[in-house]
């Protein structure tokens, strides 16, 4: 993740991250200082709801205009407006001290949040899903500062020139932000990119948002978070104005609290930030806020004093701003730009604002029932919202990453004629032609036959003649010279006039090494595989057979599908011929395909995968380059693939699929050799979820390019569009011989 801070446009994230929080930290502490000064802590919960409805009608305007013309344009817009508001806020506090301080408490309450989760669209769209997960660590630990340095301003300045002093500087800085993040969205897009926008609004809010269930989950995480939230900050700024009562006192003790908080998330963001998502994965991240909330929520609840009250509060803003926002925003990573954009102010904003809705409803409610509300109670309601929270960000883990292999499986590669290679070209194998003369093989057998010593042979004309009570002994014995002729079409002949024999499969056998026959061989062979899959597997794990044989054995193995033929074939991938075991994988690769319980444990698989990528960087290359052969068949690449992707590569995604599936591994392995940026980034993202640590990391080593992270600059809708037209025009898997 350190390539981040290297890309185009990630200093302009962090900058633009780090001067909206602080304008949110400096401007929650001037909201609360002012509402508190002019109004009873009892009126609190009703600017709360007043602010949850406000954050909701902001939200659905907004999301109306990222949907018509994207955040790039329309969030420096919004910075702009806030900046104008800011100074039209300040002058009424002058004329209008209470007026002003609500209307001071609803901007900051919807229009900045509307404003952050614009912001983090204009990051997503702009950086692929691998580049992303850096850059928005990055960006939040420069968040983190950014509320430091609000804190500091807040505690040096406010009570020198007073409270609503600073609202000029915060207009001046959203102004200036405006400009930072009209810059990262890309003025200089190409304008044919901007020309094929839709003049249409896109798919409604609401409705992008419900029929998702990832977009549904991330909401009911949100308005649980949020509802947990408000519970804790009734507490703590009921416990702050009983224990502060003039205003300069109260807006000291805000001011150092949250610059300390921020001080503390900013050092957890910066510090372990990057590393938590690169060890304890998205899920853990996001589950380190619900866990650390409840725990200091009941130990507030238990003492219920100043201090811990300031505790639990703490422990929700600090990691809330680092691990939870840096793990969150990357639940968007996956999610297409047409349904992001107008469903992600509604997720951030209008859930968020749902969250507090309910948070709030409940502390007035209570209030309204409880002369005398003590905080215990809200304390305990906080503690099992976040054991809520819990289960649903492992719920939200799954589907983060299904959403990824959709992504994958939906439109993996855009194929330009560029990438379209011919590779089908002659394919030589050795030909062990059998020359045996026919009146010499009827002698032969005569001549065995009388010995007592010819069992085999008599046998196999037994079992002709009983196949085809027609056939006389003399022509059985005819049609089992025909076999061993070496003749081609006399051979053709008798496996056609042979077919369902079984007593004939080990004189088949080898004609898979004759190139010439090995497709009619292989094709009887399939045929009986159902009822000579142990033979085929002793031919396949016999180390004295010829190796093309044993190469070709596998396509014959997979027309019998179970656990036979799969035992077979996993014992196959022990195998120290390189070909033989891709062989092996791709036709086990089908097996599971066509029967999901033929799919083995992952811990297996891991372990094959990791003998593949431990071999040398020179063996690697060897055993991974193709030879032109025009009979390759495999299972994860289309014909366009196999001048471009590596045998050794195709051998470790074979084996992947077996435990994770067929379609996202081929849409994976075809995405990390794309040139499409985006479809890169996702394929690495998908395997740094999934995958664990250690096998990622010697993975990303052998792929071309696949340690640095690349930046797209084309818009969201010509990746969607490209996804979708790739999806329809990619060929079907396959397309070569069977003799591979």
């Amino acid at each position: 993740m350190a390539a981040a801070r290297s890309q185009p446009g990630a200093g302009l994230a962090m900058l633009a991250a780090l001067v909206l929080m602080s304008v949110h930290v400096a401007g929650k502490a001037v909201r609360d200082t002012l509402f508190l000064s002019n109004f009873e802590v009892t009126s609190l919960p009703k600017m709360m709801i007043a602010a949850s409805a406000a954050s909701l009608l902001a939200a659905i305007g907004v999301s109306r205009l990222l949907s018509r013309v994207g955040p790039a344009r329309a969030v420096p817009v919004a910075m702009v407006f806030s900046g104008l508001a800011f100074l039209g806020e300040w002058l009424w506090l002058r004329a209008a001290p209470q007026a002003g301080s609500v209307a001071v408490y609803l901007h900051l309450a919807s229009i900045s949040l509307v404003l952050f989760s614009g912001f983090w669209s204009v990051v997503n769209e702009r950086f692929d899903p691998y580049t992303a997960k850096g850059v928005v660590a990055r960006a939040g630990g420069f968040g983190a500062l950014g509320g430091v340095l609000g804190g500091l301003v807040a505690l040096g300045l406010a009570p020198r020139i007073g409270v609503e002093t600073l609202l000029p500087g915060f207009a001046v800085l959203h102004l200036a932000c405006g400009g930072v993040v009209f810059a990262l969205g890309g003025p200089s897009r190409p304008a044919r990119a901007a020309a094929a926008e839709p003049d249409a609004p896109g798919p409604s809010g609401l409705g992008a948002v419900l029929s998702s269930s990832l977009l549904v989950k991330m909401s009911g995480l949100i308005i649980l978070v949020q509802a947990t939230e408000q519970l804790i900050d009734y507490v703590f700024k009921a416990s702050a104005a009983s224990a502060y009562g003039d205003p300069a006192s109260l807006v000291s003790f805000f001011a150092v609290f949250y610059t300390a908080s921020n001080l503390l998330a900013f050092g957890l963001q910066t510090g372990l930030g990057p590393r938590a998502l690169a060890t304890i994965g998205l899920g853990g991240t996001l589950a380190v806020l619900p866990a650390a909330v409840a725990f200091a929520s009941a130990g507030a609840a238990l003492f219920q004093r100043i201090w811990s009250v300031s505790l639990a509060r703490a422990a929700n803003a600090v990691f809330a701003v680092s691990f939870f926002k840096a793990g969150f925003e990357l639940l968007w990573t996956p999610v297409p730009a047409e349904t992001k954009r107008p469903a992600k102010v509604y997720v951030d904003v209008a859930a968020g604002g749902l969250g507090d809705l309910a948070g709030a409803g409940l502390v007035l409610l209570l209030v309204a029932w409880i002369a005398d509300l003590p905080g215990t109670m809200l304390l305990g309601v906080a503690a099992a919202l976040s054991l809520a929270s819990l289960y649903l960000v492992a719920q939200l883990h799954r589907g983060y990453v299904s959403q990824l292999a959709e992504n994958l499986r939906s439109g993996a590669v855009t194929l330009s004629e560029a990438d379209v290679h011919d590779a089908t070209t002659a394919h030589t194998l050795a030909d062990g032609r059998l020359t045996v003369d026919r009146a010499e093989l009827l002698a032969r057998i005569r001549e065995l036959d009388q010995a007592g010593a010819a069992p085999r042979l008599a046998g196999a004309a037994a079992a002709v003649e009983g196949a085809a009570p027609a056939v006389s002994t003399a022509e059985a014995l005819e049609r089992i010279s025909d076999l061993l002729s070496g003749e081609p079409e006399r051979v053709r002949e008798a496996l056609r006039a042979s077919a369902g024999v079984l007593e004939l499969v080990s004189l088949v056998m080898p004609m898979l090494g004759r190139h010439a026959l090995a497709d009619d061989a292989l094709t009887f062979l399939r045929q009986m595989a159902p009822r000579a899959v142990g033979h085929l597997g002793d031919v396949l794990l016999d180390p004295e057979t010829e190796v093309v044989i044993r190469r070709r054995v596998p396509r014959a193995l997979e027309a019998a599908p179970g656990p036979r033929a799969m035992e077979s074939l996993v014992r196959g991938f022990e195998d120290e011929d390189f070909d033989v075991r891709l062989a092996c994988a791709r036709s086990a690769a089908r097996v599971a395909e066509a029967d999901s319980a033929c799919r083995l444990p992952r811990q297996q698989v891991i372990r094959l995968v990791q003998r593949e990528l431990e071999v040398s960087e020179r063996k690697w290359e060897q055993q991974g380059r193709r030879r032109g052969q025009s009979a390759e068949e495999p299972t994860l690449l289309e014909t366009a693939d196999l001048a471009r992707i590596d045998r050794s590569m195709e051998l470790v995604f074979s084996l992947l699929a077996l435990a994770y599936g067929v379609d996202v591994m081929a849409s994976t392995l075809r995405a990390l050799h794309s040139a499409d940026p985006t479809l890169r980034g996702t394929a690495l993202e998908y395997i740094q979820t999934t995958l664990p640590e250690k096998l990622r990391r010697q993975l990303v080593k052998r792929v071309p390019g696949g340690d640095t992270a690349r930046v797209t600059q084309r818009r969201g809708e010509e990746l969607a569009q490209a996804l979708m037209q790739s999806s329809a025009s990619l060929p079907r898997r396959g397309g070569g011989s069977s003799s591979s």
